[in-house]
């Protein structure tokens, strides 16, 4: 139970979501699961998670932000059993809204054994969406900006919040083929 009011708040009206779609509705049934349906999510299913996460729309905006729109991310999509996909480890190409294969393969143990914790169901999801950042041209674009040398790095951590794992790619040691 809430203590008492200060008299530097300023009590806030409850907020009570009032149609099906709008967000506070969406956000009342926001639950984090870590089990996966017997149905595998299909290539066009994952296409639309890819470019919701990191795509170009029409009017050739991006769908997520970035400072000074430099979008030093890379999508990777990890597929173990997707329909239309083949287990392998593939980078979204968003100007193209094409996934390409980097490497053969179910990677999505090796992507596991990257965690520090509770990685048994990443073993166990049909695909994965992995973002990696490029810290070094982050930092080599913003190195004249204060604080010298970091305001890059936080670019990458801040414009796309939890979503940057700086160097999952790279601990994975997916290259170009």
């Amino acid at each position: 139970m809430p203590g008492p009011m200060t008299r530097r708040e300023v009590p806030l009206t409850p907020v009570r979501p009032t149609t099906a779609g709008d967000l506070g509705s969406l956000l009342v049934r926001r639950r984090s699961t870590r089990s996966f349906g017997s149905q595998p999510p299909s290539l066009a299913q994952i296409a639309h998670l890819a470019w919701a996460a990191h795509g170009r729309t029409a009017d050739g905006h991006r769908t997520c932000p970035s400072a000074h729109a430099l979008y030093p991310l890379t999508l990777t999509v990890v597929a173990g059993n997707a329909e239309g996909l083949a287990a392998g480890a593939y980078r979204y190409d968003a100007e193209r809204h094409v996934l390409a294969l980097v490497a053969d393969g179910d990677h999505r143990d090796r992507v596991a054994r990257t965690t520090l914790a509770d990685h048994d169901w990443l073993r166990h999801a049909a695909a994965l969406l992995l973002l990696s950042g490029d810290m070094g041209t982050a930092t080599r674009h913003f190195a004249d900006q204060p604080p010298q040398g970091r305001r890059g790095r936080r670019y990458v951590w801040l414009s796309d919040h939890e979503k940057a794992r700086s160097d999952t790619s790279r601990r994975l040691r997916f290259h170009h083929n």
